[in-house]
């Protein structure tokens, strides 16, 4: 049986029906016993937050965490989350460190939290390929989970379901040749027992964020009688309970409410009009000279400098918000020399105020642990 929900957006029919349906009404009906998510919309969610790549993939990393802790109250047995697939190393090499750098991080902050929820940790794929400090934090954490025996969360790490199988094949291959195993005698059963998944059943649901709807070398052979949900909303918006619990229900969860208005797709005529307007600005301040300029500059840094505490939950009225715009503010007003006192700005001019603003933006990075 395969039922494959495309597109949540296209049932909205259904879409009423979630008000009535709570985490108590899943508990009360059939649970998935293994979940496995495919976290996609990482880079796409930042990008339409004018964000670094990275800035998803580390909001993505909160959204783990929650989700974990829905399964482990839904009484879910296994949570596998395709974290980073052998086709991933192809990424730009700045991607793949700090993609890297993730488990290590998430494994540091909520590994005693994990081990106090009876969370058991457990990798598939294929470990001597990571870095050596994301190896040791993993090794860590399988080991310091090994006795709970609660909600596993099975982390899909360096893993390919094609290069899976054919190591399943080449085992099997090996212990044909040396006369320990006939060809009649494999089976399903056991060529399973080859997998990665060796001790895992195979996955009741399978979730893709994100919108797009193809397996991306997931899992290919154990999801065979899988039912799927594929969803629009990207990863780091599937915060909420509700969508979690609308997918084992086969509910779709409401898209995630858009701030600033730069989700795309909803009016493409406003967000041209906004780029124009915006472009339109800047171009003026750079015709007229220093006081637009400095002022557009100073807001540029500040709306980045806005979204960073946002993502952080951090209010701009607290002591590191309103300590970060008094350094944006004397950070420009050095720079203000650079300007001419009147006339139009030259290009150099242009160019060195434009790495002011690149070099701002990255120190705020820095400064809230957003590399």
């Amino acid at each position: 049986m395969l039922n494959i929900l495309k597109n949540w957006k296209n049932q909205q029919t259904a879409a009423s029906n979630l008000e009535s349906l709570t985490k108590e009404d899943i508990l009360n009906g059939e649970i998935p016993e293994h979940i496995a998510i495919i976290m996609d919309g990482n880079g796409r969610w930042a990008k339409k937050r004018a964000l670094p790549r990275v800035a998803g993939h580390h909001e993505g990393m909160k959204v783990v965490k929650r989700m974990t802790k829905l399964a482990n109250e839904l009484n879910v047995k296994v949570l596998t989350l395709y974290a980073f697939s052998t086709e991933n190393w192809k990424r730009p090499k700045l991607e793949v460190d700090f993609l890297m750098k993730l488990p290590e991080e998430f494994l540091n902050i909520y590994l005693p939290e994990l081990i106090e929820e009876n969370v058991r940790v457990r990798l598939t794929g294929d470990p001597d390929g990571l870095p050596q400090h994301t190896k040791k934090a993993v090794e860590n954490a399988v080991k310091s989970t090994a006795n709970n025996d609660g909600l596993i969360l099975n982390f899909a790490l360096n893993y390919g379901g094609r290069t899976e199988i054919v190591s399943a094949c080449r085992q099997i291959s090996e212990k044909v040749k040396e006369g320990k195993l006939r060809a009649e005698d494999i089976t399903e059963e056991m060529f399973s027992a080859y997998l990665m998944t060796e001790s895992l059943q195979d996955p009741d649901l399978l979730i893709r964020t994100s919108g797009e709807i193809r397996l991306s070398n997931f899992m290919l052979w154990q999801i065979a009688y899988s039912e799927f949900v594929f969803t629009d909303v990207l990863w780091p918006d599937f915060f909420s309970d509700e969508h979690l619990i609308g997918a084992i229900g086969g509910v779709p969860a409401p898209r995630p409410e858009v701030r600033w208005n730069l989700e795309g797709g909803a009016d493409e005529t406003k967000n041209f009009d906004g780029c124009f307007g915006s472009c339109s600005l800047f171009l003026l301040a750079v015709i007229y000279g220093q006081m637009p300029f400095t002022l557009l500059i100073y807001l540029m840094g500040s709306v980045a400098l806005f979204e960073l505490l946002r993502m952080k939950k951090i209010s701009i009225f607290s002591f590191p918000g309103i300590v970060s715009l008094i350094l944006l503010w004397l950070f420009n007003g050095r720079r203000q020399q650079l300007l001419p006192k009147r006339g139009r700005i030259k290009n150099a001019d242009c160019f060195i105020c434009s790495l002011n603003t690149f070099n701002l933006y990255s120190f705020e990075q820095k400064l809230f642990h957003i590399r």
